[in-house]
């Protein structure tokens, strides 16, 4: 019995043991999710915090960021803001920078132009007035005055005069024209004039000649952009030739294309020379030429936009403008009454002759369909 008893307690206390090691083993066992699920929801609020935190920060942002919007409108009442004011403030504000840029534009186009036009006016005066009117006043003066303006005066008027005697010099109303005209309208083969083009080449001769029923008189000089004045050395381009070939044949002057866009300069300066020696008086001188480069000549032959010849060539698709430019060599022109007035220690008004400068756009007039009409075509 005692043995049963001692054998029983063993296997009691066996199965405390085993019982307890089994609690253990469940506890081990459901302390270890839980755990994980203890670790899973911390994570979670942490992110919804995280979250909150954000929205809330970016509320205050867009809260600040919309009070200094709205401080920046005067105008609008504190307590209500209507949607028809905020427009309103939108209107203003374009119309206000829509202003400011008109003027801005305003202000470069003016001093664009008065920046071109000191640039023909340069070129005028070195070139044409200047030199005729040292020769003037030399021609005119006493001996002693002449010798006084040798010593005075810089080379260049003695390189002029030579001897001290004047160069040829234009008769007192002497009047000439530079014409600048637009090559024909530009063919599939761009190098050369298309069907329009030649028809314009003939028109052109038509409207210029000695004939009463021309409508200008017939150049005595022609001349066109040399063809090989181009960007690329490789392309020579007739255009401007074929332009006044028709015209050219019809008068019997040969057309002069030694001259292009990278001797511009020279070519003004034989223009001038042409004026100063009188050569030019009483004659007209044809150019063809680029229609982009037209009003950087004009302005080396003196002519500005103040003057009449305007700052840019009107648009690509225009080959019907003509630009003139006239030339005249008289004294200044005064009435009666004013002569007085005008006169000037610096200047002796209305004594000698001085050349004038003036611009003027014309257009040619052509019309296809009438020009063959006129023809017999129709």
């Amino acid at each position: 019995m005692q043995y049963q008893n001692e054998q029983s307690s063993l296997i009691i206390g066996n199965g405390d043991d085993a019982m307890i090691a089994s609690s253990h083993k469940k506890l081990a066992k459901d302390s270890g999710p839980d755990s994980s699920n203890i670790d899973s929801s911390n994570l979670h609020k942490r992110m919804f915090l995280l979250f909150s935190v954000s929205i809330l920060l970016a509320g205050l942002a867009g809260h600040s960021f919309a009070r200094v919007q709205y401080q920046r409108i005067p105008f609008i009442n504190s307590d209500a803001v209507s949607h028809q004011n905020t427009t309103a403030s939108s209107v203003v504000g374009t119309v206000e920078v829509a202003a400011l840029t008109r003027k801005h534009h305003k202000h470069s186009k003016h001093h664009k132009v008065k920046k071109e036009q000191k640039e023909a006016r340069k070129a005028f005066q070195s070139n044409l007035y200047q030199p005729s009117m040292e020769v003037e006043i030399f021609y005119h003066s006493s001996k002693k005055e002449r010798e006084q303006l040798l010593m005075s005066s810089s080379s260049s008027i003695v390189e002029r005069l030579g001897e001290g005697k004047p160069k040829n010099l234009p008769h007192v109303g002497c009047q000439a024209t530079v014409i600048l005209i637009r090559h024909c309208e530009k063919g599939s083969i761009r190098e050369h004039c298309n069907a329009i083009g030649f028809e314009r080449a003939s028109y052109i001769a038509n409207i210029f000649g000695n004939e009463a029923e021309t409508k200008w008189p017939a150049p005595s000089y022609l001349f066109a952009t040399t063809p090989g004045d181009r960007s690329n050395h490789r392309v020579r381009n007739y255009r401007e030739i074929e332009t006044l070939q028709p015209l050219s044949d019809k008068i019997d002057v040969p057309i002069n294309s030694e001259y292009g866009t990278s001797n511009r300069k020279a070519f003004a300066k034989d223009i001038f020379h042409m004026l100063r020696s009188g050569a030019m008086c009483g004659k007209v001188a044809l150019i063809s030429w680029k229609h982009e480069d037209i009003p950087h000549l004009a302005r080396e032959l003196g002519c500005g936009p103040e003057d009449g010849c305007p700052a840019n060539w009107a648009n690509g698709e225009d080959f019907d403008s003509t630009w003139q430019i006239l030339y005249s060599y008289h004294k200044q022109l005064y009435p009666s009454f004013v002569v007085q007035e005008k006169k000037n220690k610096h200047k002796v008004w209305g004594r000698h002759p001085e050349w004038w400068i003036s611009g003027h756009v014309e257009m040619e007039g052509f019309d296809p369909l009438q020009f063959s009409k006129q023809n017999g075509v129709y």
